[in-house]
């Protein structure tokens, strides 16, 4: 299993990133040890106007993720995540390494519904 931590770096000691879809980076972990899979450089869809969650939804997808840990998802990320059947959770974390320890400890939220608004809405 594959887990996708959002972050504004790569690698595991990498600043945690609160937001899915204009993250910086998806750092792809090892569900079971958290050992570094692949960071995936993101910062393309930093500046498209919309569209960013189901962009970066794809390439999470694309990647063979089957858990999203990040801050805050909108409605289109989550819709597109839960099309793809891939679980989204939310975590308060410092790193990329404390994110995975927290889903690890079962301290996440389950983002089954967007907790942002749109940014066309």
């Amino acid at each position: 299993m594959k887990i996708c931590i959002t972050a504004k770096e790569a690698g595991l000691e990498a600043p945690f990133d609160e937001h899915f879809g204009r993250a910086p980076y998806l750092i792809i972990v090892d569900g079971r040890t958290g050992e570094l899979v692949e960071s995936i450089n993101n910062s393309g869809n930093q500046g498209i106007v919309q569209g960013a969650g189901l962009e970066t939804g794809r390439v999470v997808s694309e990647a063979g993720v089957s858990i999203v840990l990040t801050g805050h998802l909108g409605p289109k990320a989550t819709d597109y995540l839960k099309m793809a059947e891939i679980a989204s959770y939310k975590v308060s974390a410092g790193t990329v390494a404390e994110a995975f320890e927290k889903f690890k400890a079962g301290d996440v939220v389950n983002l089954d519904t967007a907790d942002v608004r749109g940014h066309w809405q």
